[in-house]
């Protein structure tokens, strides 16, 4: 297995595990697309393409916390719908018993 798959491997492991516990720390899983900006001021020279890697190492980054973050936000609605198929739906009034959540209904316009 080469470099970047272990390396791609183990930035979805972290960010995954910061995205999931607790909302606290959630802040912390951005920081590393922050981290090329320090040394930039701390050099004398400033080389417009140093600013510019950072700049977009901080958006790649950003996105790939946002594609993340899109994926457990998925996973959580479909295990949410599941819990009111399941359980939910028959604590409500008679009326709703019938109903199904929007996972399901997507399903079932799919096939």
């Amino acid at each position: 297995m080469g470099i970047a798959r272990q390396i791609w491997r183990v930035a979805c492991r972290w960010t995954d595990k910061f995205l999931r516990g607790s909302a606290g720390r959630v802040e912390a899983v951005l920081l590393p697309g922050m981290l090329p900006f320090l040394p930039l001021f701390f050099l004398d020279k400033l080389w417009e393409w140093v600013w510019a890697v950072a700049a977009a190492w901080f958006v790649v980054w950003n996105l790939f916390v946002g594609w993340r973050y899109a994926r457990y936000l998925k996973e959580i609605s479909i295990e949410n719908d599941r819990q009111y198929d399941r359980v939910g739906k028959y604590g409500l009034p008679p009326e709703y018993p019938d109903s199904e959540s929007a996972t399901r209904a997507r399903q079932r316009r799919k096939s």
